[in-house]
């Protein structure tokens, strides 16, 4: 299938989709399954048994989620309600597929199913094929981002994808796609005979352990990085106390510190050269800190 006839089907979806938020319908179950064809390029959404009004989703208190694993937005494997951003997630996954010639479930089929939902909210999406314009993918990502704030709007979506079919530059770049690559044409009908293949259930929301693990090892990082900071002032403070006073090998004691003020001034202008002993200690007493503090946040943030 060429990509001038993959756009009009996806033409055709996206405004389907958007036709579905404008009522502020949530479809809550939107996978490949779900796309009937009249003929090989034109499509439409269907079974909307499982949609809901947003407000409703919105509501809901499930303990589990409901859908075809594959196409399940990350949030939702955490116990976030269903969204329009949710949908488009799922969007998402159907650009892919249209793109790749594949199901999604092919890209996922050496995954153990009890692990899939912990590696799709981690990050796994499917492998991009090579050489598709970058305004296609750029757009694919953008619908399935982890964060849902960042996902195109079902509208933008249509409006992209129909301002691609206007635009000389960009369908050039289509046309290239198309001689550069060489794919497998996307079956006569979306809807596949392999009904284990689309097969929408309840599954459970993601480990809850390993959130809690993560939340808990975020806080004591930070917690220990506070504690650091802490003992090293603490520290520092000790340090300068003692060198301050001990200049040119001479130690002055407190009291001795308004006696010979004079003397100390004294000392510290006649060693002019000296004067930058404290500030040196200052900056190693600096660098102390900034260091383990640094690998500490390098950590955090492999563990986000």
């Amino acid at each position: 299938m060429s990509w001038e006839k993959k756009l009009g089907l996806l033409e055709y979806i996206a405004s389907d989709l958007q036709l579905i938020h404008s009522h502020n319908i949530i479809h809550c179950d939107l996978h490949s399954g779900n796309i009937f064809q009249n003929n090989l390029y034109n499509a439409c959404i269907g079974d909307l048994g499982l949609s809901r009004l947003e407000n409703d989703t919105l509501k809901s208190k499930s303990k589990r989620v409901y859908g075809n694993l594959p196409y399940i937005a990350p949030e939702l494997l955490e116990g976030a309600s269903y969204t329009r951003a949710s949908d488009v997630y799922s969007f998402g996954i159907i650009m892919w597929e249209i793109s790749s010639g594949k199901t999604v479930t092919s890209e996922y089929e050496h995954y153990n199913d009890s692990l899939l939902p912990t590696e799709i909210w981690k990050g796994l999406r499917p492998k991009i094929i090579k050489g598709i314009p970058l305004c296609y993918q750029n757009l694919l990502e953008s619908c399935w981002d982890r964060n849902p704030l960042k996902r195109p709007s079902a509208l933008e979506i249509y409006e992209t994808i129909k301002s691609w079919k206007n635009d000389v530059n960009i369908l050039s770049e289509f046309l290239k796609s198309d001689k550069a690559i060489e794919i497998k044409s996307y079956a006569s009908n979306i809807n596949t005979d392999g009904n284990e293949i689309y097969i929408s259930q309840f599954i459970n929301y993601i480990n809850e352990q390993l959130i809690t693990d993560k939340q808990q090892s975020n806080e004591c990082i930070i917690s220990n990085i506070e504690q650091l900071i802490i003992d090293q002032q603490q520290s520092n403070e000790c340090m300068m106390s003692d060198n301050f006073f001990i200049i040119n090998g001479h130690s002055i004691t407190e009291q001795q510190q308004d006696d010979d003020c004079m003397i100390l001034d004294n000392i510290m202008i006649e060693n002019s050269t000296k004067e930058l002993k404290p500030i040196k200690i200052r900056l190693m007493n600096f660098i102390y800190i900034i260091v383990p503090v640094y690998f500490m946040i390098i950590n955090l943030f492999k563990i986000i």
